[in-house]
């Protein structure tokens, strides 16, 4: 599923990786497709609840329209009243056919330099999708490293107009790469994360790298044995992401201690992998919609209960932790209404300087929150650096 189902304000928190084996307690952000009309009361939100001023916040829209008369989506360029060094603007490619698809968009000068340094071929119009995944290898990985470039050429006509672009987003890593057809997907999905990394050398393009978006039901990939093509592909990944954002979106319902275990478990995948693998299981990011805007593939609030017991669940998922390794990982949903995001915000911020593991206690202290029926308030943990489910039956939260 496309992130353009996303609406709204889905702002998404990672601890960043430890330092000499001690837990960071910088966290960063992610708003990813939101109203632009909004973004103004989320940064209200970040500021009056105490965010940490260093913590970086990524946000970006989609910056492509779609090839053939699809319905619009939002563009946006970044926002002149969240510029700084703390917001990060990273526009969104989509795997979707798009504009971008039609042709090279470069400046005649431009062009005349791609020539001379033996990029002068496929200019023209790409394939359609399922023209390209029948094609041969190298092809697959040619126009996906093309697409990734095509991408860069709109990041730098727009820095040449004083924007300021931080980075790239790719939606995303599609529940195809671990089905029949997986490996020309992940060659030609390869291909578009090294294009959005390396841009185009001979227009001065820097190495940059971006947030990479990964489809829930694409993480059986990540439990297969290490091919050459699949090390590959990990390697890619692994060298263009400063995040992984695994789309894990809940059914809000249950009890949720465990609906939080059972959805780590693609990272606990990643994990056992070792490697490139496991380098991203470190630098994973727990992606979920505020649950309001209820589809199959979404979640959310599906059974339409009261934005009373919706917090109460929510906060007991929330304040998981993820042991992988020896450093731990947490992620904070945050409401769409300031008030509720100046509160989870505040709860976040307000316990930097303790352990992860202290901050995270304090979601449980008696009468701080009170967990819907069915759901008893405690976390997902692990004794050690092994993964959390070893020695535990599946579908089990671990024990307090």
């Amino acid at each position: 599923m496309l992130l353009a189902a996303l609406l709204a304000a889905a702002l998404l928190f990672a601890l960043l990786p430890a330092v000499a084996g001690a837990y960071s307690a910088r966290p960063s952000a992610l708003v990813a497709y939101y109203p632009s009309d909004r973004l103004p009361t989320i940064v209200d939100a970040l500021d009056a609840a105490g965010f940490p001023s260093r913590a970086p916040v990524y946000f970006g829209n989609y910056s492509a329209q779609p090839r053939y008369g699809a319905a619009s989506i939002a563009t946006d360029p970044s926002p002149p009243e969240i510029a700084g060094d703390r917001y990060r603007y990273m526009p969104i490619l989509q795997i979707a056919e798009s504009m971008l698809w039609d042709r090279r968009r470069v400046s005649e000068r431009e062009a005349e330099k791609l020539a001379a340094s033996g990029d002068g071929r496929l200019t023209g119009s790409m394939p359609s999708t399922r023209g390209v995944l029948a094609s041969s290898s190298s092809r697959r990985i040619h126009w996906g490293r093309e697409l990734g470039r095509r991408f860069r050429d709109r990041f730098r006509a727009r820095v040449q107009k004083g924007e300021r672009i931080m980075g790239w987003q790719f939606d995303e890593v599609r529940t195809e790469v671990a089905g029949r057809s997986g490996r020309a997907w992940r060659e030609f999905a390869r291909g578009i994360v090294y294009g959005l990394r390396r841009g185009r050398p001979s227009l001065g393009d820097e190495e940059t790298r971006g947030l990479v978006h990964f489809s829930q039901g694409a993480f059986p990939v990540a439990r297969k044995r290490l091919s050459s093509e699949r090390a590959r592909f990990w390697r890619e990944l692994n060298l263009a992401s400063i995040r992984l954002v695994g789309q894990e979106y809940p059914f809000f319902r249950g009890r949720a201690a465990s609906v939080a275990y059972d959805l780590a478990a693609g990272q606990r995948a990643l994990a056992r992998g070792g490697g490139d693998r496991a380098a991203l299981s470190r630098r994973y990011l727990v992606g979920m919609t505020p649950g309001y805007i209820v589809t199959r593939s979404l979640g959310g609030n599906v059974d339409r209960r009261t934005r009373d017991w919706v917090n109460r669940w929510r906060a007991v998922l929330h304040p998981r932790p993820r042991a992988h390794g020896g450093r731990r990982f947490r992620r904070v949903q945050l409401h769409a209404a300031q008030r509720p995001l100046a509160g989870h915000i505040r709860r976040h911020a307000g316990a930097r300087g303790r352990s992860p593991a202290a901050r995270v206690r304090q979601h449980e202290a008696p009468g701080s929150v009170r967990p819907p029926p069915g759901c008893r308030s405690r976390i997902v943990r692990s004794a050690s650096a092994a993964p959390p489910e070893r020695n535990r039956r599946p579908g089990r939260p671990a024990p307090p």
